[in-house]
């Protein structure tokens, strides 16, 4: 599996095209539309806006993570992106989730480890069975 740049072709978008599906820009903007409106910091006049940049990043963690480890890729997958691409063997629960401290770098105990693994120790233990 390649990823990084090998996999990356830059383009340029005409910025008067339609904003529909066909467009190229279309995932893009349609996954900052849903951003925008499941996080509450990001509506404009809310009660819930972040004053400081560091919730507003705390708050977009929390986002990524449940979007790429919990939830499915599209209605019809049965995986998450995460699974898809072989970062995790199974979809984590959203208490896995919410769970998981990575204050502690590499000492920090993995979400999928069933015997209170470190990170580092479950990633060791995970290749050896592969």
């Amino acid at each position: 599996m390649l990823i990084g740049a090998d996999r990356i072709a830059h383009t340029r978008t005409n910025s008067k095209l339609p904003r529909t599906t066909w467009n190229p820009l279309f995932p893009i903007n349609h996954t900052e539309a849903v951003l925008r409106d499941l996080t509450g910091r990001l509506r404009r006049e809310s009660w819930l806006v972040s004053k400081k940049r560091r919730w507003l990043d705390l708050g977009l963690h929390i986002h990524i993570a449940y979007r790429n480890y919990v939830r499915n890729r599209f209605n019809y997958d049965k995986a998450s992106p995460a699974q898809l691409l072989g970062f995790v063997p199974r979809k984590l629960t959203l208490h896995e989730l919410l769970s998981w401290r990575q204050d502690g770098g590499q000492r920090s105990i993995h979400p999928l480890a069933r015997r209170s693994e470190s990170v580092a120790q479950w990633g060791a233990a995970s290749r050896l069975a592969a």
